[in-house]
């Protein structure tokens, strides 16, 4: 082969080595990209710290679990979207719920008698303490966003971004609150 042909032929596997890499699908401190594509991803800081769904007790690469469920509840529409990080040990689990009453796109309510959007947490961590408990946005007059960016419902694609901050469900005198920012959802629902 001719020096003219290599040239072009090492620069196109130069370029294809060089693509940026997929995020790992199970990585519990992955960022995901902002998408709206229904590619099954979810993420977000808690008080900094980057929580992704994750599975570590199967084998890397197995996609961790993200559901998302459209169904009626009262004479009204509800998506419901849970992401869990299952710990070594099952009983162990951390899980997000974000309940989206009467789903459109845009901004979502979170105000009056009954909320239109809410989040939940559930975290039993063994290895900090700290976020041990169950938190949500309920009635908590806390700082709320969460916008839908994409509602598609012939495909089946839910997508949006969201930042909170949660109050721990015991409600006593010590209750504390946790920070979520920089969220973001891509979904596709049954």
């Amino acid at each position: 082969m001719k020096a003219q042909h290599l040239i072009p032929l090492l620069f196109l596997v130069m370029t294809v080595s060089c693509e940026k890499e997929d995020i790992p699908k199970n990585c519990c401190s992955c960022t995901t990209p902002t998408t709206t594509s229904g590619a099954n991803t979810l993420s977000f800081d808690l008080d900094g710290v980057t929580w992704s769904p994750c599975d570590a007790v199967k084998a890397e690469g197995k996609t961790p679990e993200i559901t998302a469920e459209r169904y009626r509840l009262f004479g009204y529409d509800r998506i419901t979207i849970r992401a869990t990080q299952q710990h070594e040990i099952a009983s162990k689990n951390d899980n997000l719920f974000i309940i989206i009453n009467h789903p459109s796109k845009g901004k979502i309510n979170h105000s009056g008698e009954f909320p239109i959007g809410s989040i939940y947490l559930s975290v039993l961590s063994e290895t900090n303490p700290r976020y041990s408990g169950q938190y949500n946005t309920i009635n908590s007059g806390l700082p709320f966003n969460l916008e839908v960016t994409r509602f598609d419902t012939i495909n089946k694609i839910i997508s949006g971004v969201f930042d909170c901050t949660l109050i721990e469900d015991n409600g006593g005198i010590d209750t504390s609150k946790i920070q979520i920012t920089n969220g973001r959802f891509d979904v596709r629902y049954n």
